[in-house]
């Protein structure tokens, strides 16, 4: 990418928190997006080449990568990029080269990030498959993708122009805007909203069947669930109001209540992020993640946990329009492993692809199959059809056997087969109780007396990074006021005096003398080079026309 022909753009929230999270040299698979259409028939892969040339240009989100300028995580925009169609031998196991391609990862700093292969499975039937990175995607991203595509084949077949929307902003626009709307009091009252519902909100603390390794893989155990149209309708005319997702998250908080032994739970949801209209063609990172706060106690019986969940979950949609990360730099959650606080629990309604025929052929929609990657503890995955729910729920490897994973999946389908006026304590608990291990305290690496010079450099950054006047070597940095960015400028200048701290510690709650002992001596990795100026005239010369400023 030639300096001369880049630009920079600021960084939107949720993309600064998943470069952090690429740092740390987690697994990078389970922040990728994929999907695909499975046809009969032959493409012409050279017109499928130009209408992928096209998309490129068209979404300036796929010329970018990832660097660090000044201390901050910046979106270098680039002219074009090398997008080449993949073509694919897929004779053999489909899910299995499905799986292949859905794990392989990305470098932000080098890009491209985004891939799209064509898959030959040797019946006469192909796979258009896709994948992103999550930093430039999200689900909806990856369909507005695969639709732009198939009108475009689809005009150059027929010697047309293809009819797509023209696009009044571009992603960069939108990372600028979120920008000037939390450095305004636009979000106020939100983000007061936020403070006293998550106020002392508990960390969910489930019992383990094994000690997490120091690294954690991410890798999930899964099991399918589904639940019955009827038990769906029987329980909305029990609670009334409540859509069949609320039913289910509802359900959840049940089962983590049941599971955990805690009166107060949260899970973690996703929204879409694309309230302006302007924003609803565009490929890029939008969705946002609520955290509701489900409170269980006084032995309440299903039906008022239906309702109560209903309330919140509208709450928590009324106050969506706070990122994820500012959410959790207002209300300070406990951190720890390199998780995500408040986000331990999550479930997700995944929305069935809904696309025009692939360049006039019959298609069925491709996901990515079976287990995979996750960075939550307990993930619940539903589509619902028909009025019924069907998906599945998935456990972290590290921390649950798989028969774990299955007798929490029978769980919840229990319990929302129970009667509406059953209390929580009645509630069906089917998980085998054997002899839980619990996460050991963070224990300091025992290698020698820390490093003296080591605790003063980071004393001294901690101090200039949160403004303040001083800092003891036991302090833990988030409860201090650091936050994610804070974070990245303590690690980059570190660096600059030779002090490389890992990025999994940093986003957990360490103190300096954690830091301190755990200093490597690691090489700087490409997003550390030089960067250049904007380009004359580029898109971040200045801030473009906020998409629908007014209130969210």
């Amino acid at each position: 990418m030639p300096d001369h022909e880049t630009y920079l753009l600021p960084a939107s929230f949720g993309q600064e928190r998943l470069w952090l999270h690429e740092r740390s040299g987690l697994r990078e698979a389970i922040y990728n997006v994929a999907g695909g259409l499975r046809f009969r028939g032959a493409l012409d892969v050279d017109l499928l080449q130009r209408c992928l040339n096209a998309i490129v240009e068209r979404h300036e989100v796929l010329r970018t990568v990832f660097r660090l300028s000044d201390g901050e995580v910046v979106q270098m925009v680039g002219p074009s990029a090398e997008v080449r169609v993949r073509l694919v031998d897929a004779s053999g196991d489909v899910d299995a080269m499905l799986r292949e391609l859905s794990a392989e990862a990305f470098d932000l700093a080098e890009g491209p990030l985004f891939r799209c292969h064509l898959l030959d499975l040797g019946t006469g039937e192909h796979i258009l498959y896709v994948v992103l990175h999550h930093i430039v995607s999200d689900g909806r991203s990856r369909d507005v993708l695969l639709g732009e595509l198939s009108e475009l084949y689809a005009a150059g077949e027929a010697g047309r122009e293809p009819k797509l929307p023209e696009l009044e902003v571009q992603y960069g626009d939108f990372a600028a805007w979120q920008r000037q709307v939390l450095e305004s009091d636009a979000l106020d009252d939100q983000l007061a909203h936020w403070r006293e519902r998550m106020y002392r909100a508990p960390d969910l603390v489930l019992p383990q069947d094994h000690v997490r390794p120091s690294r954690p893989t991410h890798t999930v155990g899964s099991a399918e669930v589904a639940v019955p149209a009827q038990v769906v309708e029987e329980l909305h005319r029990a609670a009334g109001g409540l859509t069949p997702f609320m039913i289910a998250v509802a359900g959840y908080a049940a089962l983590l209540s049941r599971w955990s032994g805690q009166s107060s739970v949260v899970v973690a949801m996703p929204v879409s992020g694309r309230e302006e209209p302007e924003l609803l063609g565009l490929v890029g990172f939008f969705v946002n993640t609520v955290p509701v706060r489900i409170d269980l106690d006084g032995d309440p019986s299903l039906a008022e946990i239906l309702r109560h969940t209903r309330q919140r979950c509208l709450e928590a949609f009324a106050h969506a329009a706070v990122p994820f990360e500012r959410l959790m730099d207002e209300v300070r959650p406990q951190r720890g492993g390199g998780r995500l606080p408040l986000a331990r629990a999550w479930a997700v309604l995944q929305e069935t692809m809904d696309l025009p025929p692939l360049f006039d052929r019959k298609v069925t929609p491709v996901l990515p199959p079976g287990e995979g990657y996750s960075p939550f503890d307990v993930l619940l995955e539903l589509w619902s059809e028909g009025g019924a729910l069907t998906g599945r729920l998935s456990c972290a490897a590290d921390a649950f056997t798989r028969g774990t994973t299955q007798d929490v999946a029978r769980t919840f389908e229990a319990i929302l087969g129970s009667p509406a006026s059953t209390t929580l304590a009645e509630l069906p608990f089917l998980v085998r109780q054997s002899d839980p291990v619990t996460e050991p305290e963070a224990v300091r690496a025992a290698v020698g007396e820390p490093d003296s010079a080591v605790e003063q450099l980071l004393a001294q950054l901690w101090t200039e990074v949160l403004e303040v006047d001083g800092v003891s070597v036991e302090d833990e940095f988030y409860a201090s006021g650091g936050n994610s960015l804070r974070a990245i400028q303590v690690m980059t200048r570190a660096r600059d005096h030779g002090v490389e701290i890992p990025v999994d510690l940093v986003l957990g709650e360490h103190t300096i003398r954690d830091l301190a002992r755990r200093d490597t001596a690691q090489e700087p990795d490409a997003d550390q080079r030089p960067l250049p100026g904007p380009g004359p005239g580029g898109p971040g010369a200045s801030a473009a026309p906020a998409p629908g400023t007014e209130a969210r």
